[in-house]
């Protein structure tokens, strides 16, 4: 999916096969317009480097194209820098807040669709891993421990950043099977052999498999439901603050 491209001043050359997905945090606001604001930043010149994408808890900005090394979290080769708007300060709790929360699902999103493209697996790696040529998902302050070229600790430097409740948001849609294993399952579970016993000419017949499979669509599509009924309150909530601030000045 394409994203709203705001293009960083400071970048490397083209990028290798990636090996890593790096998330950061930026140190500013966990609110909306908070990616713009981090993206417009990495156009100055004030910029001490930059990231091929920022999150806040409303919109994706790319700064970095996939191809070309961003400066994020050294060694850059073959990585892609993930910015989350993230005070990096406050309790750990923090990261379940609302906005936090749907910062969080909407990165998972990006990573998914990412790790998709580019072919890196989807599993956290650690220090150690990095260090011994695994692929995946990490954090900065791994990258620092695993190659020594950077001090940052985000985005664990106010406690722990969520890990095991950002990996199940990144594997969930990635738990659905595609249509090529559905298309196996159900051949190799319910087609009925032909009379000379071959299995030519099959017969279909229901599947557990698709069973499944539609209970996993009606449970996404409950969290759906939910997300929007969630969105509808905060709407209104805005709403009414608008009509208090309206009043105010008037």
């Amino acid at each position: 999916m394409a994203y709203p491209y705001i293009g960083a001043l400071k970048h490397g050359g083209k990028q290798g096969k990636i090996q890593r997905i790096v998330i950061h945090a930026t140190v500013s606001p966990c609110v909306r317009g908070g990616a713009r604001n981090v993206a417009k930043y990495f156009q100055s010149s004030a910029a001490g480097g930059s990231a091929h994408y920022v999150v806040d808890p409303g919109e994706i900005i790319q700064c970095v194209k996939d191809d070309v090394v961003a400066y994020h979290a050294p060694p850059n080769t073959g990585t892609l820098g993930i910015e989350l708007c993230d005070p990096q300060a406050g309790s750990p709790k923090r990261w379940s807040n609302e906005a936090h929360q749907a910062m969080l699902v909407l990165a998972a999103k990006l990573v998914r669709e990412l790790a998709a493209k580019h072919d890196v697996p989807l599993v956290r790696v650690t220090a150690a891993q990095l260090r011994a040529g695994k692929r995946g998902i990490c954090s900065h302050v791994a990258v620092s421990d695993a190659f020594g070229q950077s001090d940052h600790g985000d985005p664990e430097v106010a406690g722990p950043f969520p890990w095991a409740k950002f990996m199940q948001l990144i594997k969930e849609e990635d738990d659905m099977p595609s249509p090529k294993e559905i298309y196996e399952a159900v051949w190799e579970q319910d087609v009925m052999a032909a009379p000379d016993g071959s299995k030519s000419n099959p017969t279909w017949k229901p599947s557990s498999v698709l069973t499944d499979v539609d209970k996993k669509v009606r449970a996404l599509q409950s969290q759906v439901t939910g997300l929007e009924s969630e969105l509808a309150a905060t709407n209104a909530k805005l709403d009414q603050v608008l009509t208090l601030l309206r009043a105010s000045v008037s």
